[in-house]
């Protein structure tokens, strides 16, 4: 038992000579809220909160666990997200997704069906042409210090440092990404959609929005 109500039961097969690994796991009744503490320091919210569940079959090796091989089914419900002022970000009723293979190594996402169930958005442009979302992954930084020393004569030194602070952000962090799945479908979602950069702001709202695919790729056409 996880924390006060989630259930972890599973097996796991190790051969110490070569460090391979299988496991087969069930997860039931997780609160991502626990993970919260965690994640904040590379997510910018002011919540997070939802259950998850998930059956999987792994492998790998414990020498380089970013070749592991998943495959099996994940389910939510309850999800929700909030920005630092408390407002609504993202929501999901519940989520299936049945997994035919991700492989961490190529970047491999195989899906054999996706689905959710009540859904939403809370999108808002600001003046400054920034959204409510640009905000929730900080980007990463590179720190590089400068020093100085001149002599200032009887043994006396200037001595002076400068830390620089640079951020970068990928352009495209998709597009080395393989994602593929089966069956989409999204049932029952609503989005509300804010400009307050128009001279004349607006808002409008969208609501029992369905989107179905199939064989949906993220690298080619779809319908």
């Amino acid at each position: 038992t996880i924390n006060e109500q989630a259930r972890l039961n599973g097996d796991v097969t190790l051969n110490l000579a070569t460090k391979d690994f299988t496991v087969d796991g069930v997860l039931e009744e997780f609160d991502i809220a626990d993970t919260y503490p965690i994640v904040k320091s590379s997510v910018n919210l002011g919540s997070l909160t939802g259950y998850v569940g998930a059956k999987v079959h792994a492998e790998g090796n414990i020498a380089d666990l970013g070749a592991m091989r998943l495959s099996g089914n994940i389910t939510a419900h309850n999800i929700a997200a909030s920005d630092k002022s408390g407002s609504d970000l993202l929501g999901i009723g519940s989520l299936n997704a049945a997994i035919r293979e991700v492989d961490l190594q190529k970047g491999g996402y195989l899906f054999e069906e996706i689905s959710i169930e009540g859904y939403s958005a809370n999108f808002i442009l600001h003046k400054d042409g920034t959204s409510n979302f640009d905000q929730i992954l900080y980007n990463s930084t590179e720190v590089s210090l400068e020093t100085t020393t001149a002599s200032l004569g009887n043994n006396m030194y200037d001595v002076r440092e400068r830390v620089t602070v640079t951020t970068e952000s990928e352009e495209a962090p998709l597009r080395n990404i393989t994602l593929i799945i089966d069956k989409l479908s999204l049932n029952g979602g609503s989005l509300h959609f804010a400009d307050y950069g128009m001279t004349t702001p607006f808002e409008y709202n969208l609501r029992d929005i369905v989107i179905e695919s199939r064989a949906f790729d993220l690298n080619g056409n779809n319908n």
